[in-house]
């Protein structure tokens, strides 16, 4: 019944709204859009049409959980995957007949991206583009180990004669730099990031999707007790101080202050390349405050972190549907 009512009113939204490239769709494809809404009824295209807001028919339905998530993952055929992990990783332990990279801790989407990108400009054989993969895979190896130890130095930079290019390598080995102390678990990792992130690099906007990622994930070192001070009598021998050589103690990480920061990158147009990153961050802090970080003690966090979750997502669906045709990242949150 709650069906035979809504789908007319859709019918009659849909009509009305003009979808992206402007006027109405003709009557068959308005009633074969209807069909899609009525077997996606979660779906944001669906909302919209709901709301009368007008459906921007700018992505498929989908039909799982799983879409794209970043402007910077690039839809790879398995064998072009295979090649450029193949380049960037250290050598693998995989079944070939059954090729299955060992990833590690490893975040693949960026480089991926960055790889393809780099081959489109210059070339795959390209002497920078050959410099670039190995210094990518000096980096990787710290993420495959888990662990600092036994990963080589990044290679040296080469010589470029092309200023531009020159530019471009400086740009490439900073953000390389930074993900290698990223892997590592440096304390120096945040600054090396925050560096990037002030400067012009094109690497920024990623830069400061990851200061997000190690305020959300990094757990931190608490602060050290003062010793109580000890009165010592003016003759005798000096207190015993005793000193620990365990680890220092590690507290959670302030995920709160993680999603009061990722709501300032959403607000900062320079940053917009990683808005649906930080948006998709934001949602798996609060999926996980009553999950993994609720055993952590966030869980009395979680109403409020869901809401802030919700306010964004209707943030996302509500913008102007002009906006959400011609605004990639705009298109991507939504």
């Amino acid at each position: 019944m709650a069906k035979a009512v809504w789908l007319p009113f859709a019918a009659i939204l849909l009509q009305a709204a003009a979808p992206g490239a402007g006027g109405c769709l003709p009557p068959e494809k308005a009633a074969e859009r209807m069909d899609e809404y009525s077997s996606n009824p979660r779906s944001p295209a669906t909302y919209r049409a709901l709301a009368g807001l007008g459906d921007p028919l700018i992505a498929p339905f989908p039909y799982d959980y799983r879409s794209r998530g970043s402007l910077f993952e690039a839809p790879l055929e398995w064998h072009e995957r295979k090649a450029l992990i193949d380049r960037m990783l250290p050598e693998q332990r995989s079944d070939p007949t059954y090729w299955v990279p060992e990833e590690g801790h490893c975040r693949l989407d960026h480089p991926l991206w960055l790889a393809r990108a780099r081959m489109a400009a210059l070339g795959a054989e390209h002497p920078y583009v050959r410099q670039w993969f190995a210094v990518q895979k000096a980096v990787f190896e710290a993420c495959i180990n888990r662990t600092p130890q036994g990963a080589r130095p990044l290679p040296s930079p080469i010589e470029l004669r092309d200023p531009a290019l020159a530019a471009l390598q400086e740009d490439d080995r900073a953000y390389q730099q930074a993900s290698r102390l990223f892997y590592e678990k440096s304390p120096r990792a945040p600054e090396a990031f925050r560096r990037i992130s002030a400067s012009a690099s094109r690497h920024a906007p990623i830069a400061r999707y990851m200061m997000l990622v190690i305020k959300a994930e990094w757990e931190l070192p608490r602060a050290s007790p003062r010793p109580a001070a000890v009165a010592k009598e003016a003759s005798g021998p000096p207190p015993i101080v005793a000193v620990g050589s365990g680890s220092p103690e590690r507290r959670p990480p302030d995920v709160m202050a993680a999603v009061a920061d990722a709501q300032a990158v959403l607000a900062d147009p320079r940053f917009a390349s990683v808005h649906p990153l930080t948006q998709a961050l934001i949602g798996s802090i609060a999926w996980n405050s009553a999950n993994d970080y609720g055993e952590r003690g966030f869980a009395p966090r979680a109403v409020e972190l869901r809401t802030t979750q919700l306010r964004l997502a209707l943030q996302a669906l509500r913008l102007p549907t002009r906006r959400l045709a011609t605004d990639r990242s705009a298109g991507e949150r939504y």
